[in-house]
């Protein structure tokens, strides 16, 4: 299994337990790797959105939007 993709599951465990600075962390380093990873731009778009608000998560998931 490649870098990425361990760093994606970590994160999306993460994001499920709750444990919304772990997840972003590694949503993070993968998108610092691969700006245009569309699961790490949506899935860090719904984590701003649950924790900060919908205007601060917008870029991540149009982003996604656009890779799709």
């Amino acid at each position: 299994m490649n870098s990425i993709q361990s760093t994606l599951e970590l994160a999306i465990q993460a994001h499920q337990k709750g444990n919304f600075k772990d997840a972003e962390n590694n949503y993070q380093t993968i998108l610092q790797s691969d700006p245009n990873h569309t699961d790490a731009n949506h899935n860090l778009g719904l984590l701003v959105r649950q924790k900060y608000n919908a205007e601060m998560a917008l870029p991540f998931l149009e982003k996604a939007l656009e890779i799709k």
